[in-house]
């Protein structure tokens, strides 16, 4: 059976990096999984204290193909969000982690999350919110996605930047 996300690794599986979107267009596509969880999350997007972080202050293009390392920090990337996300068999929830620097942790989960095609300008959606960190995304969720140089917001001023711990994404059984 090809391996569509890091869910459909075996049971058991170690966190780390793996070849997913099996069957996709294309070539298959590396990701980190992470099986802190035993069912299995493709990471998205994950920060951590580095005396050299990754700036993630980046142009449209590097959040469209992602940027860093799979195995530190890094921004998987747009269309691989949109493309994992884009099966009509499959919902997918969305899991945003966030510890500080004493080790307290909060999180976020969506039961329902997807991100729309470049064609769509990678419209957010995420619906269905559960958890401690507050709800930060349903009020953004059918919004598209905007940096500095690609502005696709309402807003008139220019408020994106905003910090994350970790993304995770998982489909829903």
């Amino acid at each position: 059976m090809p391996i569509w996300d890091c869910s459909d690794l075996p049971y058991g599986t170690a966190s780390g990096v793996y070849s997913i979107l099996e069957g996709a267009d294309g070539p298959p596509v590396w990701a980190y999984c992470d099986f802190s969880d035993p069912a299995g999350w493709t990471v998205l997007q994950r920060r951590q204290d580095n005396p050299t972080q990754l700036s993630f202050a980046r142009q449209y293009d590097d959040y469209r193909y992602g940027f860093g390392q799979l195995n530190s920090e890094f921004w998987w990337g747009l269309e691989y969000m949109w493309l994992i996300t884009s099966r009509h068999d499959r919902v997918y929830e969305l899991k945003i982690e966030l510890g500080d620097w004493v080790g307290a942790t909060r999180h976020a989960l969506y039961g329902q999350f997807s991100v729309s095609s470049h064609e769509g300008r990678f419209r957010l959606y995420a619906a269905n919110y559960s958890g401690d960190a507050g709800d930060s995304l349903s009020y953004h969720s059918g919004m598209q996605f905007s940096t500095d140089d690609e502005d696709n917001d309402l807003w008139s001023a220019n408020l994106r930047r905003g910090l994350c711990s970790r993304l995770v994404v998982q489909q829903l059984p």
